[in-house]
C-alpha cells in the first residue's frame, strides 16, 4: 500500500521541528462543514512563489508547505518535473472539490506553520492540511516526458494520465444559480448521422463532462462560413435526444464570423427566428447565435441585442452566450479593454452569457504586432510557463471584471491548447508536441490547466476545442487525457 502522504510530511523536514508549534487538532474549523469557512484558492497570496521553483503553478498557501509538498511528491516516486507540477496542481483542485462537496473535516494532523506567521497565512496553511486530510492517496504513475523529449504519442498519454479521483461527477442544477457547463466543441452537426455523437457523448459523459458543443455553418446566410457543414433540423433533433441520455448541456454554435459585417444580418436573424420558433422540448440548450463575429463593439451589441429581443419575444427561454470581439483580433490584450469589449446588450431573462475564447497562440506571441500585451516577448515572458501563466491571468481578470460588471455570468464557449492561430501548421514552438487541432505545446497545457483551474474556483463555465471534428475523439486523446478539473 502507498504510503500515507501526512505520514510522509511528518518526516519531510525534520531539522523544522524546532521552529514549528504542532498542535493536536485543526479542528479550529469546527464540526460543521468548512464549505463557507476556507479562503478562496484563488485569493491566496501569489508573491509567496519562489522565483525559480519548478512548482510556480496553480495555488500556493504558504511557502513552507509548498516546500514540504515537493518533498513529498518526491517520496511518492521519481517522476519527472512536468508530472510533479500536474500533481501538485491536482492536489488542490481535488482538494477543491471535495470542499465543494460539504466534507466535514475532524482530524488529528500535526500543524505545519511557525505560531509568528499572519493569522491569515495560518488559515491559509490550515486550509492545506484540510486538502491533505481529504485528499485520496497518490499513486507514483509514469511521467509525462519533460519539454526536452520532444513529441509525446497518443498511446504514452493513455499511460501517463494523472487521476487523482476516479470519480467526477456533475451536480444538480440549483435554479437560482447559472448552470457551470464543462465539456468539449469542435463536434460537427452531421455527427449525428454518420454515428459519431453518440461515442462523443458517452466519452463525456464517462469523463465527468456535462457539456457540448455542436456547429454548422452553411446555407443559413450568402455570408456563411460553411466550413463545418449545412444546418439540418432533424440532425440537430437527433442530437438533443441523444443528449437527453446524459442530461448533457449543448451549445448549439453558428460557426461563421462575417455576417454582421458583411450585409446579412438580416438573413441571420430570420434564420434564427425559424430555430427558436421550434418547440425543441429540451431545456439544456444553450443558443450561440454567431462564433467570434468581426466588427465593433457597437456592431456585435446592436446585432445581439436584436438578437435577444427576438428570442424573448417569440417565447424563448433558453440560455445564450454572445462572443467578445477579442476572438477576431478586434482588442487590445489586457483586463480593461478585455471588459470593454464584450456586446452590451439587456436581456430580460437574465439568461445570457459572456464568451470569450482564450488560446495562446505561438505564433501570434512571437510576432511583432504585441498580441498579448504584457504578456508579449521581453526580458521577463520567454516561452513558457511566466508567460503561460501571464497569459491565463489577464484573461481570467477580464472575465471576472466584466462578469462584474455586466452582471452576466460566463461560458467560454471555446478555447484550448493548440499552439497556432491559422488554418494550416504555422508555428513551431520548442516544445511542440503534435501537428493538428489535437496538438499543443507544454506552455500552451500550462496556460489552459492553469485557467481551467482558474475558471473552476469562480463558478465560470468553459467548452474546450476540439472533441473530434467529425470523429471522436481529437484533443480529448492528447491534451485532453491531463486536463484536471472538478466539480
Amino acid at each position: 500500500m502507498p504510503p500515507d502522504p501526512r505520514d510522509l510530511i511528518c518526516v519531510a523536514y525534520p531539522t523544522f521541528r524546532s521552529e514549528l508549534d504542532c498542535v493536536k487538532s485543526i479542528d479550529i474549523f469546527g464540526n460543521s462543514s468548512i464549505h463557507s469557512k476556507i479562503f478562496s484558492l484563488r485569493s491566496l497570496d501569489w508573491s509567496m512563489r519562489r522565483k525559480n521553483s519548478p512548482f510556480r503553478v496553480g495555488f500556493h498557501p504558504c511557502r513552507i508547505f509548498r516546500d514540504i509538498l515537493a518533498s513529498v511528491i518526491g517520496r511518492l516516486g521519481t517522476e519527472g518535473e512536468s508530472v510533479q507540477i500536474v500533481l501538485f496542481e491536482q492536489l488542490f483542485i481535488e482538494a477543491r472539490r471535495q470542499v465543494s462537496r460539504g466534507l466535514v473535516v475532524s482530524r488529528n494532523v500535526p500543524q505545519m506553520f511557525a505560531r509568528k506567521r499572519h493569522a491569515k497565512l495560518v488559515l491559509v496553511c490550515c486550509f492545506a492540511l484540510i486538502a491533505l486530510t481529504v485528499i485520496p492517496r497518490v499513486r507514483p504513475i509514469n511521467p509525462v516526458p519533460p519539454q526536452t523529449q520532444g513529441h509525446v504519442s497518443a498511446t504514452h498519454l493513455e499511460s501517463t494520465n494523472v487521476r487523482v479521483s476516479s470519480s467526477r461527477s456533475v451536480p444538480a442544477s440549483d435554479p437560482a444559480l447559472p448552470p457551470v457547463v464543462q465539456g468539449w466543441g469542435g463536434v460537427t452537426i452531421d455527427e449525428v448521422a454518420n454515428g459519431q455523437l453518440q461515442p462523443t457523448l458517452q466519452r463525456l459523459n464517462q469523463s465527468g463532462y456535462n457539456g457540448i458543443r455542436i456547429m454548422f455553418s452553411g446555407t443559413v446566410t450568402p455570408c456563411s462560413s460553411g466550413e463545418l457543414g449545412s444546418w439540418n433540423p432533424d440532425w440537430f433533433n437527433q442530437a438533443i435526444q441523444e443528449a437527453r441520455q446524459y442530461n448533457m448541456w449543448i451549445i448549439l454554435d453558428y460557426h461563421s464570423y462575417l455576417d454582421l459585417t458583411n450585409g446579412c444580418q438580416t438573413e441571420w436573424l430570420a434564420f434564427w427566428n425559424l430555430v427558436l420558433s421550434t418547440n425543441w422540448g429540451y431545456d439544456r440548450i444553450v443558443w450561440e447565435p454567431i462564433n467570434e463575429p468581426a466588427g465593433l463593439v457597437t456592431v456585435l451589441s446592436s446585432a445581439c441585442q436584436a438578437w435577444i429581443t427576438q428570442a424573448r419575444t417569440l417565447g424563448d427561454k433558453h440560455w445564450i452566450a454572445v462572443e467578445n470581439t477579442m476572438s477576431n483580433g478586434g482588442c487590445n490584450f489586457d483586463p480593461l479593454s478585455l471588459v470593454n469589449c464584450y456586446p452590451v446588450v439587456m436581456d430580460p431573462l437574465n439568461e445570457t452569457f459572456l464568451s470569450i475564447h482564450p488560446y495562446l497562440f505561438y505564433d501570434l506571441w512571437s510576432s511583432t504586432t504585441n498580441t498579448y500585451g504584457n504578456c508579449s516577448p521581453s526580458s521577463a515572458n520567454t516561452w513558457g510557463n511566466t508567460t503561460a501563466e501571464c497569459v491565463a491571468d489577464i484573461y481570467n481578470r477580464g472575465m471576472l471584471q466584466a462578469s462584474s460588471k455586466y452582471h452576466m455570468p460566463i461560458l467560454d464557449t471555446e478555447g484550448g491548447a493548440v499552439y497556432y492561430s491559422c488554418n494550416n501548421v504555422c508555428a513551431n514552438p520548442p516544445d511542440t508536441v503534435g501537428t493538428d487541432d489535437a496538438s499543443y505545446s507544454y506552455t500552451t497545457f500550462h496556460f489552459i490547466q492553469n485557467l481551467t483551474s482558474l475558471m473552476q474556483s469562480e463558478n465560470m463555465g468553459w467548452v474546450w476545442w476540439e472533441a473530434g471534428e467529425g470523429s471522436c475523439c481529437g484533443a480529448l486523446d492528447t491534451w485532453g487525457g491531463l486536463l484536471r478539473f472538478s466539480q
